[in-house]
């Protein structure tokens, strides 16, 4: 018998029927090699209490019986009907073989519900969804935008098992204590709302845990910490902006500076003209400050208004608008 994992034996029981003058033995012996070997133990002394006795083969993964039949007449033989072993596991520790940050503000929306649900949103109630309906229920949910939303997404498994149960803790990479976000959590998945944060870089920590199946003493844990998380929600910056028209002719310069991520996009709208994007001096967004200057050619009709929006990493986006000043 294969118990897949090392384990400690308990009773061997079976029933049977024996006539007059016959007797059923067993006898028992463990290794962890799939096909007998040297490496095996002995064989045990018999059992032949049909109750029950305890198996005395030493702790393995594999359990061998061979059973006795004996007949004193040799004329009729006892008749085996069930044969039951016992055994635990021993019990080996989760492991989280995988962690995952989503892009800042997306999540995953439930489906169907009467109104829309945040997928490991804290305080969320359906917190007994098993592993294969969750897997399900997440394939099948709409991918969907929050703003200030964080997700984290993870993989966990247990050669027992074992019913798993995971806690979420956050550390700001300035500081050396954990914070507990959300414990108790059954699926591996997890959002909360970063603006109760301040902005920074922070690590996250997944601890998972088997004690939902095992008595206390017993329970074991793994833990995963992710990679930096940049948590921003303060708005980019325009300064030093400067519009000076010049006949058809529009000169456009100003900086842009964001405190904790890197500029994403910059565009900008002269009605009734569409958004048009525009890249720094030095080509490339790429940093948390950039620098613009530009000229365009304003279309006959075009608004004396320029509105400018600059979008970071973490899709905060800053807006400024300003009307253009006449070169004299």
């Amino acid at each position: 018998y294969d118990a897949e994992i090392p384990s400690s034996w308990g009773l061997i029981e079976w029933e049977a029927d024996l006539p007059e003058g016959t007797i059923i033995q067993f006898m028992t012996r463990s290794g962890n090699s799939n096909e007998p070997s040297q490496t095996w133990s002995d064989w045990s002394p018999p059992y032949q209490n049909t109750k029950g006795e305890q198996i005395l083969s030493p702790k393995a993964r594999f359990l061998q019986f061979k059973t006795i039949f004996k007949s004193q007449s040799g004329r009729v033989s006892p008749e085996i009907r069930k044969v039951s072993l016992f055994y635990l596991q021993t019990n080996l520790a989760p492991q989280i073989s995988d962690l995952q940050i989503l892009p800042p503000n997306v999540v995953f929306i439930k489906l169907p519900v009467q109104e829309d649900q945040v997928f490991g949103k804290q305080n969320d109630n359906d917190q007994n969804t098993d592993n294969n309906s969750q897997t399900s229920a997440l394939a099948m949910a709409k991918k969907s935008e929050r703003k200030g939303f964080q997700t984290i997404l993870w993989e966990a498994e247990d050669e027992n098992n074992d019913a798993l149960i995971f806690s979420v803790f956050i550390r700001n990479n300035q500081e050396d204590k954990w914070r507990l976000l959300q414990e108790n959590i059954t699926d591996k998945i997890f959002a909360f709302d970063t603006v109760t944060l301040p902005d920074g870089v922070y690590f996250i920590k997944i601890q998972a845990g088997d004690e939902l199946s095992n008595p206390a003493g017993l329970t074991l844990t793994d833990e995963k910490i992710s990679k930096p998380l940049v948590i921003d929600n303060s708005l980019p910056v325009i300064g030093q902006f400067q519009a000076v028209r010049n006949g058809s002719k529009l000169s456009v310069s100003f900086i842009t500076e964001d405190s904790f991520s890197r500029i994403k996009e910059v565009k900008f709208l002269i009605r009734p003209d569409v958004w048009r994007v525009v890249f720094p001096e030095d080509g490339i967004c790429d940093s948390k400050q950039e620098k613009f200057n530009f000229t365009l050619t304003l279309k006959p009709g075009s608004d004396d208004l320029i509105t400018v929006k600059v979008t970071d990493a973490q899709g905060n986006v800053g807006v400024y608008r300003s009307t253009f000043l006449n070169h004299q």
